[in-house]
């Protein structure tokens, strides 16, 4: 029994010098006691209670902070995604502009040749109306050879 229970103390010696703590912690004096064994294992239960408390209160203030980077990167890559879009749309703005310098001149051409071949039209209509003119006359000038003939 007495192995047991040294065993069982030198396995809580081992576990308590594991203790760590950062220099500038409050608590870094009580954990040296601690480790140095001048310290009750109700005193050691105690501060490792007090340990875990200020690791849970830097837990949550880590998480909050995490969230924050987040929401920050999250803001970030939408801005990236924007940008991106921006600068697309400018490139194809540039090359639809480009595009535009050939073609104009293409459609002042097609302008000129439309206008051409509505006047073209014009004439055709009143050749047309003439031409239907002539048609309605034809047979009045058909009865009028066969009466001299």
């Amino acid at each position: 029994m007495l192995k047991s229970v040294i065993a069982g103390r030198t396995k809580v010696g081992a576990y308590i010098k594991g203790i760590q703590v950062d220099k500038d912690d409050v608590l870094s004096i009580e954990v040296e006691k601690a480790v140095s064994d001048r310290m009750t294992t109700e005193e050691v239960i105690l501060l490792l209670d007090k340990l875990i408390e200020q690791d849970g209160e830097l837990n949550t203030k880590l998480e909050n902070d995490l969230k924050v980077i987040s929401d920050k990167l999250q803001e970030v890559s939408t801005r990236i995604g924007v940008a991106q879009t921006v600068k697309t749309a400018r490139e194809a703005l540039e090359s639809t502009k480009d595009k535009l310098k050939v073609e104009e001149p293409k459609v002042k051409d097609l302008e000129g040749k439309l206008k051409l071949a509505k006047k073209d039209l014009s004439k055709r209509k009143k050749l047309d109306d003439t031409a239907s003119k002539i048609d309605a006359e034809l047979p009045n000038y058909d009865i009028a050879i066969n009466k001299t003939e």
